[in-house]
Protein backbone atom coordinates (compact mmCIF):
# COMPACT_ATOMS: atom_id res chain seq x y z
CA UNK A 1 0.00 0.00 0.00
CA UNK A 2 1.21 3.26 -0.67
CA UNK A 3 2.06 5.84 1.67
CA UNK A 4 -0.26 8.19 0.46
CA UNK A 5 -3.85 6.45 0.80
CA UNK A 6 -6.68 8.43 -0.68
CA UNK A 7 -10.19 8.16 0.15
CA UNK A 8 -13.01 8.27 -1.58
CA UNK A 9 -16.53 9.89 -0.47
CA UNK A 10 -19.50 9.71 -1.92
CA UNK A 11 -21.74 13.19 -2.65
CA UNK A 12 -24.65 13.85 -0.42
CA UNK A 13 -27.31 12.53 -2.72
CA UNK A 14 -29.02 16.28 -1.71
CA UNK A 15 -26.54 18.02 -3.20
CA UNK A 16 -26.48 16.02 -6.64
CA UNK A 17 -30.33 16.16 -6.52
CA UNK A 18 -29.87 19.93 -6.55
CA UNK A 19 -27.53 20.04 -8.76
CA UNK A 20 -29.64 18.42 -11.21
CA UNK A 21 -32.51 20.00 -10.89
CA UNK A 22 -31.12 23.13 -10.98
CA UNK A 23 -28.45 23.17 -13.91
CA UNK A 24 -30.00 19.96 -15.89
CA UNK A 25 -33.51 20.49 -15.33
CA UNK A 26 -33.97 17.07 -14.15
CA UNK A 27 -36.39 16.11 -11.06
CA UNK A 28 -35.05 13.23 -9.51
CA UNK A 29 -32.21 11.00 -10.47
CA UNK A 30 -33.77 7.98 -9.37
CA UNK A 31 -34.24 5.34 -11.72
CA UNK A 32 -38.07 5.24 -12.63
CA UNK A 33 -37.69 2.23 -15.06
CA UNK A 34 -39.20 4.81 -18.25
CA UNK A 35 -36.50 5.56 -20.93
CA UNK A 36 -38.68 9.38 -21.03
CA UNK A 37 -38.08 9.23 -17.59
CA UNK A 38 -34.74 8.07 -17.38
CA UNK A 39 -33.31 9.99 -20.16
CA UNK A 40 -32.26 13.32 -20.74
CA UNK A 41 -31.57 15.59 -23.54
CA UNK A 42 -29.37 18.66 -21.88
CA UNK A 43 -27.22 21.13 -23.86
CA UNK A 44 -23.37 21.19 -23.25
CA UNK A 45 -23.41 24.76 -21.44
CA UNK A 46 -26.06 22.45 -18.41
CA UNK A 47 -23.34 20.02 -18.37
CA UNK A 48 -20.96 22.37 -17.77
CA UNK A 49 -22.51 24.42 -15.44
CA UNK A 50 -23.67 21.50 -13.54
CA UNK A 51 -19.94 20.18 -13.65
CA UNK A 52 -18.75 23.81 -11.97
CA UNK A 53 -21.44 23.37 -9.38
CA UNK A 54 -20.37 19.87 -8.52
CA UNK A 55 -16.16 21.02 -8.45
CA UNK A 56 -17.51 24.06 -6.46
CA UNK A 57 -19.49 22.02 -4.00
CA UNK A 58 -16.60 19.75 -3.08
CA UNK A 59 -14.11 22.37 -2.97
CA UNK A 60 -16.52 23.74 -0.24
CA UNK A 61 -16.42 20.50 1.82
CA UNK A 62 -13.09 20.23 1.43
CA UNK A 63 -12.33 23.60 2.61
CA UNK A 64 -15.07 23.33 5.54
CA UNK A 65 -13.19 19.22 6.49
CA UNK A 66 -9.77 21.14 6.13
CA UNK A 67 -10.74 23.95 8.74
CA UNK A 68 -12.10 21.57 11.45
CA UNK A 69 -8.75 18.96 11.03
CA UNK A 70 -5.69 19.80 13.17
CA UNK A 71 -2.64 20.27 10.88
CA UNK A 72 0.13 17.30 11.35
CA UNK A 73 3.31 19.66 11.15
CA UNK A 74 5.30 16.41 11.37
CA UNK A 75 4.19 15.09 7.81
CA UNK A 76 3.60 18.87 6.00
CA UNK A 77 7.58 19.32 7.13
CA UNK A 78 8.41 15.89 6.27
CA UNK A 79 11.85 15.57 4.22
CA UNK A 80 12.15 19.82 4.93
CA UNK A 81 15.75 19.68 6.35
CA UNK A 82 16.84 22.73 9.16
Amino acid sequence: MSSMQTTTQQCPPEVASAIARRELGIKTLEARNMDSLDFHEVGVWQVRDALEAAYCAGLAAGKREAATKPIDLERLFSGVED
